[in-house]
Protein backbone atom coordinates (compact mmCIF):
# COMPACT_ATOMS: atom_id res chain seq x y z
CA UNK A 1 0.00 0.00 0.00
CA UNK A 2 1.28 3.56 -0.82
CA UNK A 3 1.77 6.07 1.63
CA UNK A 4 -1.25 8.28 0.24
CA UNK A 5 -4.00 9.43 2.65
CA UNK A 6 -7.42 8.33 2.09
CA UNK A 7 -9.92 10.67 3.94
CA UNK A 8 -13.24 9.78 5.15
CA UNK A 9 -14.42 12.22 2.38
CA UNK A 10 -13.35 10.24 -0.74
CA UNK A 11 -13.98 7.03 1.27
CA UNK A 12 -17.79 8.40 0.93
CA UNK A 13 -17.84 10.10 -2.71
CA UNK A 14 -16.19 6.62 -3.93
CA UNK A 15 -19.35 4.64 -2.04
CA UNK A 16 -21.92 6.72 -3.39
CA UNK A 17 -20.33 6.61 -7.12
CA UNK A 18 -20.00 2.40 -6.00
CA UNK A 19 -23.72 2.56 -4.98
CA UNK A 20 -24.60 4.03 -7.89
CA UNK A 21 -23.21 1.09 -9.69
CA UNK A 22 -25.15 -1.17 -7.90
CA UNK A 23 -28.65 0.39 -8.08
CA UNK A 24 -27.86 0.59 -12.00
CA UNK A 25 -27.05 -3.33 -11.88
CA UNK A 26 -30.27 -4.24 -9.85
CA UNK A 27 -32.42 -2.06 -12.28
CA UNK A 28 -30.94 -4.78 -15.35
CA UNK A 29 -33.33 -6.87 -15.88
CA UNK A 30 -32.66 -10.39 -14.31
CA UNK A 31 -29.58 -9.25 -12.22
CA UNK A 32 -29.45 -9.01 -8.43
CA UNK A 33 -26.20 -7.64 -6.18
CA UNK A 34 -26.24 -9.20 -2.70
CA UNK A 35 -28.21 -7.89 -0.25
CA UNK A 36 -26.75 -4.72 1.80
CA UNK A 37 -22.75 -4.80 0.29
CA UNK A 38 -20.30 -3.32 2.25
CA UNK A 39 -19.65 -0.11 -0.42
CA UNK A 40 -17.87 1.88 2.11
CA UNK A 41 -15.34 -1.25 2.76
CA UNK A 42 -15.24 -1.70 -1.06
CA UNK A 43 -14.34 1.91 -1.57
CA UNK A 44 -12.23 2.25 0.89
CA UNK A 45 -9.99 -0.92 -0.09
CA UNK A 46 -10.60 0.76 -4.20
CA UNK A 47 -9.02 3.99 -3.07
CA UNK A 48 -5.98 1.75 -1.58
CA UNK A 49 -5.43 0.07 -4.42
CA UNK A 50 -5.80 2.82 -6.82
CA UNK A 51 -2.63 4.32 -4.13
CA UNK A 52 -0.08 1.61 -4.94
CA UNK A 53 2.16 1.76 -8.15
CA UNK A 54 1.41 0.31 -11.52
CA UNK A 55 3.20 -2.89 -12.40
CA UNK A 56 6.14 -1.81 -14.68
CA UNK A 57 6.24 -3.77 -17.99
CA UNK A 58 8.97 -6.17 -17.14
CA UNK A 59 7.48 -7.15 -13.49
CA UNK A 60 4.13 -7.52 -15.43
CA UNK A 61 5.42 -9.70 -18.04
CA UNK A 62 7.46 -11.61 -15.00
CA UNK A 63 4.45 -11.89 -13.43
CA UNK A 64 2.16 -13.44 -16.02
CA UNK A 65 4.96 -16.31 -17.13
CA UNK A 66 3.67 -19.45 -15.81
CA UNK A 67 5.86 -21.36 -13.59
CA UNK A 68 6.28 -24.32 -16.60
CA UNK A 69 7.95 -21.63 -19.32
CA UNK A 70 9.90 -21.45 -16.65
CA UNK A 71 10.60 -24.65 -15.58
CA UNK A 72 10.89 -25.46 -19.31
CA UNK A 73 13.59 -23.08 -19.70
CA UNK A 74 15.45 -24.62 -16.94
CA UNK A 75 15.62 -28.00 -18.80
CA UNK A 76 16.67 -26.26 -21.79
CA UNK A 77 13.81 -26.72 -23.68
CA UNK A 78 13.41 -24.67 -26.51
CA UNK A 79 11.34 -24.29 -30.08
CA UNK A 80 8.12 -26.68 -29.92
CA UNK A 81 9.83 -28.65 -27.51
CA UNK A 82 9.20 -26.08 -25.18
CA UNK A 83 5.63 -24.83 -26.51
CA UNK A 84 4.73 -28.69 -26.02
CA UNK A 85 5.78 -28.77 -22.29
CA UNK A 86 4.42 -25.76 -21.43
CA UNK A 87 0.94 -26.49 -23.26
CA UNK A 88 0.90 -29.90 -21.42
CA UNK A 89 0.67 -28.87 -17.91
CA UNK A 90 -0.44 -25.37 -18.17
CA UNK A 91 -4.43 -25.56 -18.80
CA UNK A 92 -4.63 -27.88 -15.49
CA UNK A 93 -1.57 -27.34 -12.85
CA UNK A 94 -1.21 -23.78 -12.75
CA UNK A 95 -4.01 -21.37 -11.87
CA UNK A 96 -4.01 -18.70 -14.71
CA UNK A 97 -7.12 -15.37 -14.92
CA UNK A 98 -7.72 -13.61 -18.21
CA UNK A 99 -9.58 -10.68 -19.01
CA UNK A 100 -11.25 -9.22 -21.99
CA UNK A 101 -14.30 -7.14 -22.14
CA UNK A 102 -16.78 -6.53 -25.80
CA UNK A 103 -18.92 -3.60 -26.51
CA UNK A 104 -22.56 -4.05 -28.22
CA UNK A 105 -24.45 -1.59 -29.45
CA UNK A 106 -21.52 0.95 -28.46
CA UNK A 107 -24.05 0.99 -25.58
CA UNK A 108 -23.36 -1.69 -23.19
CA UNK A 109 -19.88 -3.00 -22.65
CA UNK A 110 -19.69 -6.65 -21.04
CA UNK A 111 -16.27 -8.11 -19.03
CA UNK A 112 -15.11 -11.20 -18.97
CA UNK A 113 -13.32 -13.28 -16.33
CA UNK A 114 -11.49 -16.56 -17.57
CA UNK A 115 -10.47 -18.46 -14.96
CA UNK A 116 -8.85 -21.86 -15.66
CA UNK A 117 -9.18 -25.55 -13.85
CA UNK A 118 -6.55 -25.14 -11.70
CA UNK A 119 -7.52 -21.09 -10.44
CA UNK A 120 -11.35 -22.89 -10.48
CA UNK A 121 -10.26 -24.84 -7.97
CA UNK A 122 -8.28 -22.60 -6.28
CA UNK A 123 -11.08 -19.93 -5.54
CA UNK A 124 -12.33 -21.11 -2.02
CA UNK A 125 -8.79 -22.71 -0.79
CA UNK A 126 -6.04 -20.30 -1.85
CA UNK A 127 -8.76 -17.22 -2.71
CA UNK A 128 -5.68 -14.79 -2.63
CA UNK A 129 -3.84 -16.38 -4.94
CA UNK A 130 -6.23 -16.20 -7.75
CA UNK A 131 -7.39 -12.66 -6.80
CA UNK A 132 -3.67 -11.86 -7.50
CA UNK A 133 -3.36 -13.35 -10.71
CA UNK A 134 -6.94 -11.24 -11.34
CA UNK A 135 -5.17 -8.63 -10.45
CA UNK A 136 -2.30 -8.78 -12.87
CA UNK A 137 -4.74 -9.96 -15.74
CA UNK A 138 -6.74 -6.56 -15.37
CA UNK A 139 -3.72 -4.41 -15.70
CA UNK A 140 -4.05 -4.56 -19.78
CA UNK A 141 -7.96 -3.83 -19.48
CA UNK A 142 -9.23 -0.20 -17.25
CA UNK A 143 -12.82 -1.04 -16.99
CA UNK A 144 -11.74 -4.19 -15.43
CA UNK A 145 -9.11 -2.52 -13.64
CA UNK A 146 -11.18 0.02 -12.50
CA UNK A 147 -13.59 -2.02 -10.55
CA UNK A 148 -10.81 -4.52 -9.17
CA UNK A 149 -11.91 -3.97 -5.50
CA UNK A 150 -15.54 -4.32 -5.77
CA UNK A 151 -14.71 -7.13 -8.06
CA UNK A 152 -12.36 -8.87 -5.57
CA UNK A 153 -14.79 -8.52 -2.47
CA UNK A 154 -17.82 -9.96 -3.98
CA UNK A 155 -15.81 -12.91 -6.04
CA UNK A 156 -14.80 -13.49 -2.11
CA UNK A 157 -18.27 -13.29 -1.02
CA UNK A 158 -19.44 -15.64 -4.27
CA UNK A 159 -15.87 -17.86 -4.12
CA UNK A 160 -18.24 -20.93 -3.08
CA UNK A 161 -20.48 -20.53 -6.63
CA UNK A 162 -17.48 -19.92 -8.56
CA UNK A 163 -16.61 -22.99 -7.71
CA UNK A 164 -19.41 -25.09 -8.06
CA UNK A 165 -20.24 -23.87 -11.52
CA UNK A 166 -16.81 -24.64 -12.60
CA UNK A 167 -17.26 -28.26 -11.25
CA UNK A 168 -20.59 -28.50 -13.28
CA UNK A 169 -18.47 -28.32 -16.54
CA UNK A 170 -16.74 -30.81 -17.94
CA UNK A 171 -13.41 -29.07 -18.26
CA UNK A 172 -13.73 -27.13 -14.85
CA UNK A 173 -13.46 -24.06 -16.32
CA UNK A 174 -15.51 -20.93 -15.39
CA UNK A 175 -16.02 -17.38 -16.31
CA UNK A 176 -17.26 -14.44 -14.70
CA UNK A 177 -19.79 -12.03 -16.96
CA UNK A 178 -20.45 -8.51 -15.57
CA UNK A 179 -21.78 -5.54 -17.11
CA UNK A 180 -19.44 -1.92 -16.89
CA UNK A 181 -19.54 -0.30 -14.44
CA UNK A 182 -21.00 -2.75 -11.78
CA UNK A 183 -19.00 -4.92 -10.12
CA UNK A 184 -21.40 -7.43 -10.05
CA UNK A 185 -21.07 -10.77 -12.25
CA UNK A 186 -22.32 -14.06 -13.15
CA UNK A 187 -20.33 -17.05 -12.69
CA UNK A 188 -20.65 -19.62 -16.01
CA UNK A 189 -19.32 -22.48 -17.36
CA UNK A 190 -16.42 -21.43 -19.98
CA UNK A 191 -14.88 -23.21 -22.78
CA UNK A 192 -11.81 -20.58 -23.66
CA UNK A 193 -8.48 -22.62 -24.99
CA UNK A 194 -5.52 -21.54 -22.93
CA UNK A 195 -3.12 -20.55 -25.82
CA UNK A 196 -1.48 -18.01 -23.15
CA UNK A 197 1.34 -17.41 -25.07
CA UNK A 198 -0.73 -14.80 -27.40
CA UNK A 199 -2.78 -13.52 -24.56
CA UNK A 200 0.71 -12.55 -22.70
CA UNK A 201 1.85 -10.54 -25.89
CA UNK A 202 -2.09 -8.66 -25.61
CA UNK A 203 -1.64 -7.38 -22.38
CA UNK A 204 2.11 -6.54 -22.63
CA UNK A 205 1.15 -4.65 -25.57
CA UNK A 206 -1.74 -2.71 -23.84
CA UNK A 207 1.07 -1.72 -20.99
CA UNK A 208 2.42 1.16 -23.00
CA UNK A 209 5.90 2.63 -22.87
CA UNK A 210 6.66 4.34 -19.52
CA UNK A 211 4.83 2.45 -17.66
Amino acid sequence: MSDHQITEEQVRAKAAEIQEHIDRWNRTEGLQAPEKPDVEAMARRLLERQGRPALSGPALLDAVRPQWERKAQAEGLTGEAAEAFVQEHLSEDYPQVYCETETVLLVVTYYFIHLNKAAAEMVVSDTETVLQALEVAAVALPEIDELLSPISAFFRAEATTIQAVAYSNDNGQVQLVGIYPSPFFIAESDDMDWDLGDKIDDIIHHIGEGR
